[in-house]
């Protein structure tokens, strides 16, 4: 089973964290592999790049750019795994 662990680039406490889940991970003999997360702020042109259409009742107000970043750097670990047909784990730092 593949692994990864969403990481904001060049952000200092998600990759604290990261690494600390990647250490962790190791005791279990689990190898997570970082995934460069979406920036929230890009969203509108990965929705575009991915054909998806937001719902115009969905009150967007209610959804950050971080909201939509976390959705797309999960939508695209689903799709790869999907491609490769295993299993894979998806962490996020917390």
């Amino acid at each position: 089973m593949k692994s990864f662990i969403i990481t904001l680039k060049d952000h200092e406490l998600s990759n604290k964290l990261s690494n600390e889940c990647i250490e962790q991970a190791k005791k279990f003999n689990i190898d997570v592999q970082k995934f460069e997360a979406i920036q929230g702020s890009e969203y509108k042109n990965h929705l575009e790049k991915l054909n998806i259409k937001l719902h115009v009742n969905v009150p967007q107000q209610k959804m950050s750019d971080g909201h939509y970043g976390n959705f797309l750097s999960h939508y695209y670990l689903w799709l790869s795994c999907i491609e490769n047909n295993i299993p894979y784990l998806i962490l996020e730092p917390s």
